[in-house]
Formats: structure tokens, C-alpha cells, sequence
């Protein structure tokens, strides 16, 4: 989602999260981003 140029916003309203969740999302995205 993140190539996708998908805001924090956007992500929230897709998939009903809240940001802290979404900041989780994130770090463990970017995480296995960075292997």
C-alpha cells in the first residue's frame, strides 16, 4: 500500500483502523521492507 502512495488517512478508512494501529502497521511493514 505504501508504493501505492497510500496516506495514513486513506489506510485508516480501508481498513477501519485506528492510527496507532496503522503506526504499527507501518513499523512492521517498513521492517520487513528492511528485512
Amino acid at each position: 500500500m505504501v508504493e501505492g502512495g497510500y496516506s495514513n488517512i486513506q489506510v485508516e478508512k480501508i481498513s477501519g483502523a485506528g492510527k496507532s494501529a496503522v503506526s504499527r502497521w507501518k513499523q512492521q511493514y517498513l521492517a520487513e521492507l528492511n528485512g
